[in-house]
């Protein structure tokens, strides 16, 4: 079930279920956090709307 809902977008890598993941298929715990991070970070930017952001600059 806790697969399924991963494959099908339903259900996120937390740092607990990337040990297991590495323990099952392979790879680091990082490396499936690391998925975790890109996806995240993909989803963020689709339809975002564009932001006026002004740069930090330090004094």
């Amino acid at each position: 079930m806790c697969l399924s809902l991963l494959l099908n977008g339903r259900l996120g890598i937390s740092p607990e279920r990337a040990i297991r993941l590495s323990e099952a298929f392979g790879g680091s715990p990082e490396s499936w956090l690391t998925r975790q991070m890109q996806y995240d970070l993909w989803h963020a930017r689709q339809g975002r709307d564009p932001v006026a952001v002004r740069k930090f600059a330090a004094a």
